[in-house]
């Protein structure tokens, strides 16, 4: 670990046997230091290869270390990459399924952004088939993303959130999001959600509220006219 900074020394390791991924994990995040990016980046790159390898037990056992509420610099790196390489296998993600009350928890109570961020991302890929599994944690994003009183950061995360699931029960509050006394950050994030409803229900509100937009969130209101062709 004395070369972890080397570019070449990550190379050799990330070509070792794939067999060897799992125990260099565990040996870099033992020896995890948050102050140096090398060890995040090593670590993302073979939580990324595991994942990508299809073992379902070392993929389960990643996600519920990295799913403790115990602050760790390593966490959120090891969940970018589980999502990476999951994203990337085309296995059924069924078997991980389980870990979903876990992932929720984290995304709404662990204390770093980049942790829930990545939390979110692993969710995602994952996937909600059992919706009652996420019902009442929708309904908890639901009254962050309206509640004004929390900071932007977090509004926008649960924003994000209800992408889990379908949005359409919720466009008249991502609709009221969309104003000029809202940050853009939430308006762009608003925006965003409202576009995976698959109809015009997003255009058609851009159009009808064009003029009230303000300029930094234009450019995203014209981006959900590219999403389908049937948009344009």
């Amino acid at each position: 670990f004395r070369d972890m900074d080397d570019n070449w020394v990550q190379i050799a390791a990330l070509s070792a046997a794939s067999s060897q991924s799992y125990p260099l994990l565990k040996e870099v995040l033992e020896h995890f230091q948050d102050d140096r990016v090398a060890y995040a980046s090593l670590a993302r790159r073979l939580a990324a290869m595991i994942a990508a390898g299809g073992k379902s037990a070392s993929i389960q056992q990643l996600i519920q270390q990295a799913a403790g509420n115990t602050p760790r610099g390593w966490q959120a790196p090891v969940l970018e990459g589980l999502a990476q390489g999951l994203g990337r296998n085309k296995s059924p993600v069924t078997p991980f399924r389980n870990e979903l009350p876990a992932l929720i928890n984290l995304f709404f109570e662990h204390t770093s952004a980049a942790v829930r961020n990545a939390s979110l991302q692993l969710l995602a890929v994952i996937g909600v088939e059992d919706k009652s599994q996420v019902k009442k944690a929708i309904t908890k994003a639901v009254i962050m993303a309206a509640d004004k009183g929390l900071p932007d950061e977090k509004r926008v995360e649960a924003i994000k959130f209800l992408a889990l699931d379908d949005p359409a029960p919720h466009a008249s509050l991502l609709k009221s999001l969309i104003v000029p006394q809202e940050q853009p950050s939430v308006q762009r994030q608003a925006l965003k959600t409202l576009s995976l409803i698959p109809d015009h229900t997003v255009t058609d509100y851009v159009l009808q509220e064009w003029s009230s937009l303000t300029p930094e969130v234009r450019e995203a209101a014209i981006n959900t006219f590219m999403t389908t062709p049937d948009r344009i």
